[in-house]
């Protein structure tokens, strides 16, 4: 009637949910060569309202996909009911991801990992520095040299067999040979994990012998192994 007046029109609508307006984008990322399992990372993207009757459609008119980098920009375009389709510019990245073990919590140095103290996740490759656990098996009963972080993955760099004999332990000396089987106290000159091979002082001749790491305080002798002059020294200043 005048330039003073004003109609305004409202239809119901609602915020376009994540999946249905990115599903479109994602099978058109792996059909362009996008690796299985990627993460989407957006640069300011907020879903468009649409109208709350009927089911919207997103359709991909455009890609521009660079593999090497992850990086894309696409153009949506969305329909829904009587509306006139508009479009969406989408800016990100193709993020590649990885399944592999992952701490879910917080672990002093020095603890004992269990199957509890890990769980599978995926994992951004851009997260992963160095080479790190990609299977339990590889985690799970080692030894941590630094702290974990959640949801991280484990360097194997942090992970060590666990130590089963402290240097300056007294250990329980066994030796077989020919159906004898002898067993004795020593002790450890210096700390080992399952399997290592470490000197123990002989507390009977003074000698140090080389043994091999089998249990928690244990360790086995070779019917051979004989004391060096260099391992004799370590043992008499360790004995004073």
């Amino acid at each position: 009637m005048s330039s003073g007046d004003r109609a305004v029109l409202d239809r119901p609508g609602r915020t376009l949910r994540n999946d249905e307006a990115l599903e479109p984008l994602r099978a058109a990322l792996s059909d362009a060569g996008a690796a299985p399992g990627f993460e989407l990372e957006l640069a300011d993207f907020v879903p468009p309202l649409v109208p709350s009757a009927g089911t919207p459609g997103v359709q991909v008119t455009r890609l521009d996909y660079d593999a090497a980098a992850g990086r894309f920009t696409a153009v949506l375009s969305v329909s829904a009911g009587d509306m006139e389709p508009f479009t969406v510019r989408v800016v990100g990245r193709a993020e590649e991801t990885m399944e592999m073990p992952v701490a879910i919590a917080r672990l002093p140095m020095g603890s004992v990992l269990r199957a509890a103290d890990v769980r599978m996740a995926r994992v951004r490759m851009s997260l992963v520095h160095g080479e790190v656990a990609r299977r339990p098996e590889e985690a799970v009963g080692m030894q941590l040299r630094r702290q974990t972080v959640p949801g991280q993955p484990v360097p194997l760099a942090d992970l060590a067999r666990p130590t089963l004999v402290q240097r300056g332990a007294t250990v329980l000396m066994q030796l077989d040979s020919q159906g004898l089987s002898l067993t004795a106290q020593g002790q450890a000159v210096e700390a080992g994990a399952a399997g290592e091979r470490i000197h123990v002082i002989n507390p009977v001749s003074r000698a140090v012998i080389e043994a091999e790491v089998t249990g928690l305080n244990r360790v086995r002798v070779e019917p051979d192994a004989v004391p060096t002059m260099a391992a004799v020294r370590t043992a008499q200043v360790i004995v004073r």
